[in-house]
């Protein structure tokens, strides 16, 4: 664990958020994808903690936040992190945010609903949503969507990601890095927080309301942010093609893309002092 890290619980859009705290100065929150939590940044914490107030929450579903059985959709999400920018900055601070993943994915609905909130963010390893969803039906995007439509399978999903004491998680993880080396105490941590109570449906529904709502839940995103936008990106990614950050200045034309060579998906693990290079010459610019 990051030294100095205290944990908070936070009363947000109706659910209660567990978050990571570290450091003094300008406010940085960061948000985790599928199937990590908060410890995801563990590697970026002890160093962005020298010169940001870092909040790293267990978004809603995961680890030890609440597990509602709905309330996974975009807008959704967005306020649960609106709700700790009220909380920790007040109603008129903008902020830096990164997330990687579905993080990345809350900040894109951020960047539209609330660009005001927002000095500037980074997105990890996920697509600006307008144009993954278009992405779907003109590219070889499409082949690499079999464990999307996996975690459409009631039960089956539920089963295979909790299975044998967390397994089928670790595996995800396993099968986005390209079999990168995650050291076992994170290992054992994944383990411990998918198999709790409620975890695997709950993180699953994060899919299953993307899918479901599809183009019509993120059309209004079809126009342009001008929210400051760095994109990371590890090119060697298995799900999600590198082709995905081209044109991305289409939609927010303040963007900057850095992309790290074969690099697969959790590039936070994967590429530690690069990405935490790349998050403080971004943040410090703002």
């Amino acid at each position: 664990m990051p030294p100095a890290v205290t944990f908070e619980r936070v009363l947000t859009n109706g659910v209660e958020l567990q978050c990571a705290v570290a450091g003094e100065g300008p406010l940085l929150f960061l948000l985790h994808g599928f199937p990590e939590f908060w410890q995801c940044w563990e590697n970026q914490i002890p160093a962005l903690a020298k010169e940001f107030r870092v909040i790293a929450p267990d978004l809603r579903g995961f680890a030890s936040s609440d597990k509602p059985v709905a309330g996974y959709g975009g807008r959704v999400l967005a306020n649960d992190i609106l709700g700790l920018i009220d909380h920790y900055a007040g109603p008129d601070e903008p902020v830096r945010i990164a997330g990687h993943d579905w993080g990345g994915y809350i900040l894109w609905f951020l960047a539209y609903l609330a660009p005001e909130r927002l000095k500037r963010i980074t997105v990890l390893n996920s697509p600006h949503p307008w144009m993954y969803q278009l992405s779907i039906f003109t590219s070889s995007q499409i082949w690499r969507l079999w464990y999307v439509l996996f975690f459409q399978i009631p039960c089956i999903a539920e089963w295979f990601i909790g299975r044998k004491n967390g397994t089928g998680a670790v595996s995800v993880l396993h099968v986005g890095s390209n079999g990168f080396a995650f050291p076992p105490e994170y290992i054992d941590a994944i383990r411990r927080e998918i198999t709790r109570p409620g975890a695997p449906p709950a993180t699953l529904e994060y899919y299953r309301t993307a899918a479901r709502y599809g183009l019509t839940g993120v059309c209004f995103m079809r126009g342009i942010t001008q929210v400051p936008v760095q994109v990371i990106w590890g090119t060697a990614d298995p799900a999600l093609s590198v082709s995905l950050t081209q044109h991305v200045d289409r939609h927010a034309p303040n963007v900057q893309v850095d992309l790290l060579p074969n690099i697969g998906h959790y590039v936070t693990h994967e590429a530690p002092e690069r990405v935490t290079e790349l998050l403080l010459s971004w943040m410090r610019s703002a």
